[in-house]
């Protein structure tokens, strides 16, 4: 299925099966990995290796610890080169080494035991007494102190997993009283409250929620009793402990039919979250709606990279505004590269014509996008050469695409398409 928001005072395009979003900050994220039968953690922010091993390389034996951390992946002040480092020297058992330290970095390239892989991520480093810059957040490193034979550090954004690794034993290395190892970019207001979440609301709706960390939300309704999409919610929320709260929320409605006077709305919305659980959400009413509310569950595995495989294929439906839909198709091919047609709905519009990339995201179920318009028209998301960007979900139970493109202007642009 496609559908698009937009968020305040914006156009959200999305095109052939993809409801569009806004652009995130330039960061990623770092997951962590456990070992058990060697006592030894792991930690990767590349997309690829996420994927691998979740999918269970190696015989499935490094599993997640359901811990994760931002990271930087542009070398921007005060973000600086991470160096990783990979050894063999200690078999059967291997090991993985970081440092944000250039002179640590040269240090261990001097060593034979050691083998350069690459710059993995980009940290911020602390002052003398451990402190951070301002934006960024307190990162760890501990260190087994070579226990079972090889060398294992772990690194963690949590103190209370400090303390209890170094209960274990492990020495805790950094500046300051606190031993703060170096920085990450701080978390998303709403990473509390991140992942998929479907529902049903009061009114007998289908929901389907997107919430990113950096607190972009977007909400799918369906009509009453049925699973044809309705509408899209969309804003920007803050999670904090277990509250979830939003101020700028704009309710977009998916006509079923070409139709005039439809509008954009502005919507109360505040609610609660358990963590990786449920999301409540009341909504208030509306000219058009009365005020009304559901609960949603936590789609299991959605803080995981999307899988590029999986959306493989093509993919026929609408798309459309807030004005109506008319017929979509697109394709998705194993590079994430897409390609496709938005019909005209009448004579005085342009068939849209376009291409799109899809690259996963590291923690979280959804797609970053960007597409361009290829009609020699004026496109509904733009003319001849305009790039939008934003995120895309798949859901592989109903075979269906989800995406959100961000574009100026008074309407939203939508897809609902199906393998």
């Amino acid at each position: 299925m496609w559908l698009l928001a937009a968020t305040k005072r914006c156009v959200v395009a999305a095109l052939l099966g993809v409801v569009a979003l806004a652009a995130h900050a330039e960061t990623g994220t770092a997951v962590e990995y456990y070992y058990a039968a060697w006592d030894q953690y792991f930690v990767t922010a590349f997309p690829g290796e996420i994927a691998l091993l979740d999918g269970g390389a190696f015989g499935g034996v490094w599993q997640r610890t359901g811990e994760t951390f931002p990271v930087a992946t542009q070398p921007i002040p005060p973000f600086v080169d991470t160096c990783r480092f990979f050894s063999v020297s200690f078999a059967p058992r291997s090991a993985h080494f970081y440092t944000p330290f250039a002179a640590e970095c040269e240090q261990v390239k001097a060593n034979a035991d050691w083998q350069f892989e690459s710059v993995s991520f980009y940290l911020a480093l602390t002052d003398a007494n451990g402190a951070c810059p301002p934006g960024t957040a307190e990162l760890y490193r501990l260190y087994n102190n070579g226990a079972g034979g090889a060398p294992n550090h772990r690194y963690t954004t949590r103190r209370t997993a400090v303390d209890q690794m170094v209960a274990r034993g492990w020495i805790a290395e950094g500046n300051g009283p606190n031993a703060v190892f170096a920085c990450v970019p701080s978390p998303g207001p709403a990473a509390d409250a991140a992942g998929i979440y479907v529902g049903v609301s009061s009114d007998g709706e289908n929901m389907r929620a997107i919430v990113l960390p950096d607190g972009h939300y977007y909400i799918v309704e369906s009509l009453p009793g049925a699973p044809t999409e309705s509408g899209v919610i969309n804003g920007t929320a803050t999670a904090v402990g277990g509250v979830f709260s939003s101020s700028d929320a704009d309710h977009f409605p998916i006509p079923l039919r070409v139709v005039s006077g439809q509008l954009v709305q502005p919507i109360s919305l505040q609610g609660t979250y358990s963590r990786q659980a449920t999301l409540q959400v009341q909504l208030g009413a509306t000219p058009t709606r009365a005020s009304r509310s559901f609960t949603a569950s936590y789609v299991s595995g959605s803080d995981r990279s999307p899988s590029l495989e999986a959306v493989v294929g093509q993919y026929r439906g609408s798309s459309g505004a807030i004005g109506g839909r008319r017929p979509a198709h697109f394709t998705i091919d194993a590079t994430g590269h897409m390609s496709g047609l938005a019909d005209a709905a009448g004579p005085f519009e342009t068939a849209c014509s376009f291409v799109g990339t899809l690259t996963p995201r590291a923690a979280i179920g959804v797609f970053d996008l960007t597409l361009t318009a290829l009609a020699g028209g004026e496109c509904v998301f733009g003319g001849r050469g305009d790039s939008i960007t934003g995120i895309a979900y798949y859901d592989p139970v109903a075979a269906e695409f989800v995406g959100f493109l961000r574009f100026l202007g008074p309407n939203m642009i939508f897809f609902i398409a199906n393998k």
